[in-house]
């Protein structure tokens, strides 16, 4: 028997997903949570085998959080149910170790057959996603584009002009949270790890 949890921050779909799963027999307990500290806070993530994970999560969003939930659980499955089907979040979910991706629309008994799949060792992706993956390695490959958000564009804006976080807010009508929760979405978007590493791609990039 398996022992699934769930990151979610729809309490409508996050309950819905939860009462459905508890009723599977090949299914031994099942844990929600609705954000990446949450669950972190809860310490039950080591007792979870598959992990069903959101990407537009507060604070801290589902991709960003994998490397801290491995490091919870380092033999963690984490099966990624989400809305965004852009390349970008494909590719960086599982580049970061994702082992499957699946769209939120998928139906409750598809959703047990990828639980089951990820128990056998497989890795569930949906049909959209799958076409998505392949026409990745059929494409050459230029350089990766970087979407900023409009509401990033205008922190980075601002950041390059030498904000700090309290003017930027101030600025932006954001509290400080939500400014540092932009600029670590600017920061992995970039792939960079300082201000003055985003200030000079920025630049070299055109991002704004």
């Amino acid at each position: 028997m398996t022992t699934i949890g769930i990151i979610e921050d729809n309490e409508v779909l996050r309950v819905s997903w939860y009462e459905f799963l508890s009723k599977q027999k090949s299914i031994k307990y099942v844990y929600s949570f609705d954000s990446i500290n949450d669950a972190v806070s809860s310490q039950l993530l080591p007792n979870i085998e598959i992990l069903l994970l959101d990407i537009g999560l507060p604070e801290i969003n589902g991709i960003t959080g994998i490397p801290i939930l491995f490091k919870e659980n380092p033999e963690i499955h984490i099966l990624m149910i989400t809305v965004h089907n852009d390349d970008e979040y494909i590719f960086d979910a599982l580049k970061a170790g994702a082992v499957g991706y699946l769209e939120k629309s998928v139906t409750p008994a598809k959703l047990m057959e990828a639980i089951q799949l990820v128990i056998e060792g497989g890795s569930p992706i949906s049909p959209f996603i799958a076409s998505k993956v392949v026409r990745f390695f059929k494409e050459p490959r230029k350089e990766e584009q970087i979407k900023l958000t409009e509401r990033e564009e205008q922190v980075l804006r601002l950041l390059t002009e030498g904000g700090t976080y309290k003017s930027i807010g101030k600025k932006l009508f954001l509290s400080l949270d939500g400014v540092r929760y932009h600029i670590r979405n600017i920061y992995y978007k970039m792939q960079v790890n300082n201000k003055a590493e985003a200030i000079s791609l920025a630049i070299k990039r055109r991002l704004i």
